[in-house]
């Protein structure tokens, strides 16, 4: 029997924010990440943007390079761009606010590849899920084992539990197995079960 280890990874977020990548400021001096809007050169208020004095952010805005973020804070924290999906329950009239931040691309923007607002923002969605994952302490890791204790495969670094549990089901196909995981995790437990019973794998036995 195969024994399936799920854990939360170990991930700072130094480890991501403005790592040749997206850099995500708060307005919220309680945040580590927090920046006064005063060093942005803009005038906001909770829920509307002033003013835009600064020539450069403006521009960024416009193309895609820099995001207006809104925050939402029930239970677990969640940042998502001011103008995309926001997901259902968010309200911002007790626990969010709507102009909480910037996502802001720092470096050149060939480095970053993509050309159109459509696709940078596409980009700037996947790295807020991937913060969101690690402010909540969702970042992942797996084991997984054969009945001697040998270490079959593990990996970490997952911030989206589908991805995680459909590439551990890989490795369960034509075995029965059983699932540990931390106390935190154990919606994951039904998850992968779930995920197994799809592809007509063996049934797990949780422990």
């Amino acid at each position: 029997m195969l024994t399936v280890i799920l854990v939360h990874d170990c991930c700072d977020l130094d480890d991501i924010n403005g790592v040749n990548q997206w850099t995500l400021y708060s307005f919220c001096n309680r945040h580590k990440n927090f920046k006064h809007p005063d060093d942005f050169e803009v005038i906001v208020s909770r829920n509307h943007i002033e003013n835009v004095r600064n020539q450069t952010l403006r521009r960024k805005l416009k193309n895609g390079l820099a995001h207006w973020l809104s925050y939402y804070e029930h239970g677990a924290s969640y940042w998502m761009r001011k103008d995309g999906s926001i997901p259902l329950g968010v309200e911002f009239q007790w626990d969010g606010v709507r102009v909480a931040g910037l996502l802001v691309w720092e470096n050149k923007a060939t480095d970053l590849g993509l050309k159109t607002f459509e696709d940078r923002a596409k980009d700037a969605d996947t790295f807020i899920k991937s913060y969101n994952s690690v402010i909540n302490g969702e970042y992942l890791y797996y084991i997984i084992e054969n009945e001697n204790g040998d270490i079959i495969n593990s990996c970490g670094g997952f911030y989206d539990s589908d991805h995680m549990l459909e590439e551990i089901s890989h490795y369960l196909i034509g075995h029965d197995f059983r699932v540990k995981s931390d106390l935190t995790l154990t919606h994951l437990e039904d998850d992968l079960r779930k995920v197994v019973a799809g592809g007509h794998l063996h049934k797990s036995v949780v422990v």
